[in-house]
């Protein structure tokens, strides 16, 4: 039990500079080990009339902090926060009109590298409505689609991934953003790209795919 608890702080403790979209999920995966060892724990070495206070002290942070997230997601709007399905749904709808019924191409970025929620919207509403949409490709029409940055990740840099791996270096052609003064959502630029611009092939390294969904 000392070695396993030993092992678990340590992962967390490695992994904290690094903590961002995923990083709840090695919380969750641990949960059910992690609550049997605090029980364990508390029965061991807690007097007898804490034994259920603190546990239950805890469960009642827990679900305060479920009930504050399923409340901040009822008060979200639907058409401009991307908690929402609806968003994207939107979003997705606003590029298809914007492209006017021509073949486009599209790049993600997302400080999660895998973006899979964008990923996931594009590729489903553009096949719902059969629209030649290509992903992770230049073509004569291509966007831009830029989630919002995480400003304390030195690491997330949305300039260098349009300059250096999308390789478009001017500014858009047309841009609009789903942000607002307390809110950072999304912006896409659109680009017109000349013969040139568009052979110009984006690195074939850039996480294009939802294959580990």
């Amino acid at each position: 039990m000392k070695l396993f608890l030993l092992t678990l702080f340590c992962f967390w403790l490695v992994i904290l500079p690094f903590r961002g979209e995923i990083w709840p999920h090695y919380y969750r995966t641990f949960l059910p080990v992690v609550i049997l060892s605090f029980v364990f724990l508390c029965h061991q070495y807690l007097p007898t009339n804490l034994r259920m206070m603190v546990p239950l002290f805890l469960l009642g942070v827990n679900l305060f902090l479920s009930c504050q997230q399923g409340w901040l997601y009822l008060k979200a709007q639907d058409i401009d926060d991307e908690i929402h399905w609806k968003f994207y749904r939107q979003m997705i709808t606003d590029i298809i009109d914007n492209a006017g019924g021509t073949e486009f191409g599209y790049f993600i970025y997302s400080p999660d590298q895998f973006g899979y929620q964008s990923k996931y919207a594009l590729r489903y509403f553009a096949d719902q409505k059969s629209y030649p949409a290509t992903p992770f490709v230049k073509k004569t029409l291509t966007y831009l689609l830029f989630a919002p940055n995480i400003s304390n990740n030195p690491w997330a840099d949305e300039w260098y991934w349009q300059e250096q791996k999308v390789k478009i270096n001017r500014e858009a052609d047309k841009q609009w953003t789903y942000s607002h003064d307390d809110t950072m959502s999304y912006t896409i630029k659109r680009y017109d790209l000349n013969a040139n611009e568009a052979t110009i092939a984006a690195d074939p390294y850039l996480i294009d795919g939802i294959q580990f969904r």
